[in-house]
């Protein structure tokens, strides 16, 4: 049982070993700086109706805020200090030149939310990475994991990873109370899509070695809450995705 956990770690190492080897082998590669989605987000999708998040720059306030909270989108309204769309933390663990957009889009009825995000990598491919390792950061617990699909006209369904978390929250007066959350996600590059770090892995290794390409990745994500118990939030996860799949695709 121990050596089967195990294989996923061989795996990558092995891709990293064969990387290795290639870079001490083969010119500079190409780069290919073109973005494989649409770096937009659109003011409506189906039901929902969507606006801009941004962050305060101070690591000391650090909040984020809904563009509709704020008199001036320039500065925080709190502390006084700069705003923008990626966190103090992003910026200070991530390359400079990852692109993140984010919107909050809520349901016409019923007060329902969802958070939707594009992170994409620049030249060095540090800024994607497992979603997991920073939702476990935060607190979250993944309960279950699972490959969905989303039925799109015109072509097979897009397969998205679909984690169901617990996490909890503590209230101004000191009260702790559970927070059950799902998230969805997919890796886009140009020609390829995958809900799998390893696939991902997979073909940046053999566009290395074989085509001696440096493709930019991307991954598309969006998070909202969930009923424990219930499997209604694959229906609303998955309507969204297909509604703003279209939104994604690029101009050529």
């Amino acid at each position: 049982m121990r050596a089967r956990g195990m294989t996923p770690f061989f795996i990558v190492l092995g891709l990293l070993v064969l990387t290795g080897l290639v870079l001490g082998f083969t010119p500079m590669p190409t780069v290919n700086m073109k973005a494989p989605v649409a770096l937009y987000f659109p003011e409506r999708v189906g039901q929902w109706a969507g606006e801009e998040v941004l962050f305060c720059q101070s690591d000391q306030c650090a909040r984020q805020f809904l563009v509709s909270e704020l008199a001036s989108r320039e500065t925080c309204p709190v502390c006084g200090a700069k705003l923008s769309g990626i966190s103090p933390g992003e910026r200070q663990l991530l390359p400079a030149d990852t692109t993140i957009l984010r919107k909050h889009y809520h349901a016409a009825a019923g007060g329902a939310e969802i958070a939707a995000q594009i992170c994409l990598s620049g030249i060095e491919q540090k800024s994607i990475h497992r979603p997991q390792q920073c939702l476990e950061a935060q607190g979250f617990k993944i309960l279950k994991q699972r490959v969905i699909e989303i039925p799109l006209e015109g072509r097979a369904p897009l397969q998205v990873m679909l984690l169901d978390m617990q996490g909890s929250n503590r209230t101004p007066d000191g009260e702790t109370h559970d927070v059950y959350r799902t998230y969805a996600y997919w890796y886009v590059a140009e020609g390829k899509e995958t809900p799998s770090i390893m696939t991902r892995l997979l073909w940046m290794t053999m566009d290395r070695v074989f085509a001696n390409t440096v493709q930019r990745w991307a991954y598309v994500a969006i998070g909202t809450s969930r009923r424990p118990g219930s499997d209604a939030h694959v229906a609303i996860v998955r309507d969204f995705i297909r509604d703003l799949y279209p939104h994604l695709r690029r101009a050529e």
